[in-house]
């Protein structure tokens, strides 16, 4: 079994059973026998392991003046790098309705994606905009903590993914905005991963619309493996928000969850066609309106 398996598996034992299991835990199992041994081990002590180290209420409680302060003056500081030093562009933003929940998901390739994100939507959204975070990356010390918090990244561990899914619930039922990647990790190579179960599972307990969002050139310019980012012009194209009703009826699976999921994915897949298809048209028409500069190359 790959890590894509092993995440899979864990969050349907801690969403169905309450089990949860830690690398540790993983690492030490050889067999199926051994991870039915320790399964039952786990369902009797039947305790919710995850989110007792994390106070969800004071991440996902309304932030007071000064901090949505400085979340304002973060959100302008990173539209602004994104859009001069990366030359954003950004396409479908008339899609978002204006109220209620709503959950994005985008494609997942470079640590870029985020501010990219950020720096596409217009105030009104980042006000109720919320963002799952690494507890150990983005919660390590002071600075980082207080920068969250202006931010809205909740803290999750990736060990317990069905935590994420238990803190992210309230956050959409609360009618918020949320941003979940559902491939889970950065691509090696930039195209578009499987989807985990979680966003099916995810959309199935709040019946949130989700968009699928395409992020183009965050993997040109800071891929994994590459140290400092390069410039790199980068787009973002939102598309309509898709109701779980048409997603569980237009795609295979065993599950609900994964007929969601697999929909979402043929949705963002169709969404990235159709943005490189533009993408080719403009850069032909640009290049038939300047023959001069087409002999030059």
């Amino acid at each position: 079994m790959d890590s894509f398996a092993w995440m899979e598996l864990t969050i349907l034992l801690q969403d169905r059973l309450g089990i949860g299991l830690s690398d540790t835990d993983i690492a030490g199992i050889a067999t199926i026998r051994d991870l039915l041994l320790l399964s039952i081990e786990r369902r009797t002590r039947a305790r919710p392991f995850a989110l007792v180290a994390i106070d969800v209420e004071r991440w996902l409680a309304p932030t007071g003046a000064l901090l949505t302060v400085l979340g304002l003056v973060l959100f302008v500081l990173n539209r602004l790098v994104m859009r001069v030093v990366f030359r954003l562009q950004f396409t479908g933003i008339q899609r978002l309705p204006e109220t209620g929940p709503l959950l994005i998901a985008p494609n997942h390739v470079s640590y870029l994606d985020a501010p990219a994100i950020a720096a596409a939507l217009p105030w009104h959204q980042l006000r109720r905009l919320y963002w799952a975070g690494d507890v150990l990356r983005l919660f390590s010390n002071p600075l980082s903590r207080l920068f969250s918090r202006a931010t809205h990244l909740f803290p999750v561990d990736s060990r317990h993914p069905g935590a994420a899914l238990e803190i992210a619930t309230p956050v959409l039922k609360a009618g918020n905005v949320l941003v979940w990647f559902p491939e889970g990790w950065r691509s090696p190579d930039g195209s578009l991963q499987r989807f985990l179960p979680g966003v099916g599972q995810l959309l199935l307990r709040t019946g949130t619309p989700a968009v699928p969002t395409i992020i183009a050139g965050t993997f040109e310019a800071w891929p994994r493996g590459r140290r400092i980012p390069r410039f790199h012009r980068i787009t973002v194209t939102f598309g309509h928000p898709e109701p779980l009703v048409c997603l569980r009826a237009n795609a295979v699976g065993r599950t609900d969850e994964e007929r969601a999921a697999n929909a979402l994915h043929q949705r963002l897949f169709a969404l990235g066609a159709e943005a490189n298809a533009t993408a080719g048209s403009a850069a032909g028409a640009a290049q038939a309106a300047d023959p001069v500069g087409q002999a030059r190359q």
